[in-house]
């Protein structure tokens, strides 16, 4: 407006230059308003998964610390994952048994016939439970209740988990109530 003022510019010009500058100004605005609400919707995502973060924090915590062991495996029997509890029950390392078959260190006191049918169980997509002996590293022998659970990724059958309990101490405080009730 000064300029055209003075004489070096037209109205016309000034005009013409003022509605430029006012476009591009509100173009940059909203590009900013765009800009900031993209910001917001990755804050609120990056929000989200630092929470889904600490949720998959505690959890792996908790099955770490189970005393039960947890033992993870992929359709090929191929051991992927045990927690402490393993190591404490079995005497095996999770280096001994990582990427092993799980026959060495899970359920190995099943026969061919009995983990066939155990394998059909799991396959249609049913718990399988059981009581059975297991051998540990030492080759000592452990009753264990096992429950074993398809894994389903994005509805696909992808593995299986085990929990064991060992409960050889139990069993034998009730098979020596039993023989304290039976005989003198």
């Amino acid at each position: 407006a000064v300029l055209a003022w003075l004489g070096h510019f037209s109205w016309r010009q000034c005009l013409g230059l003022g509605y430029t500058l006012v476009f591009f100004l509100g173009a940059i605005h909203l590009g900013q308003r765009r800009f900031e609400q993209q910001l917001a919707k990755q804050q609120t995502a990056l929000d989200a998964l630092q929470e889904h973060k600490r949720q998959v924090a505690a959890l792996f915590q908790a099955v770490e610390q189970s005393p039960s062991s947890v033992v993870m495996v992929d359709l090929e029997g191929a051991v992927r994952y045990v927690n402490a509890a393993l190591e404490r029950q079995s005497g095996y390392k999770r280096e001994e048994v990582l990427g092993k078959h799980s026959v060495h260190v899970s359920a190995n006191g099943l026969s061919v016939q009995e983990r066939d049918a155990m394998r059909k169980t799991l396959d249609a997509g049913v718990v399988w439970h059981s009581v059975l002996e297991n051998r540990r590293k030492d080759g000592s022998l452990v009753t264990a209740s096992v429950s074993i659970s398809p894994i389903y990724d994005d509805g696909k059958l992808s593995g299986f988990v085990e929990i064991k309990q060992d409960v050889t101490d139990r069993l034998q405080a009730e098979q020596r109530i039993a023989y304290l009730q039976n005989f003198d």
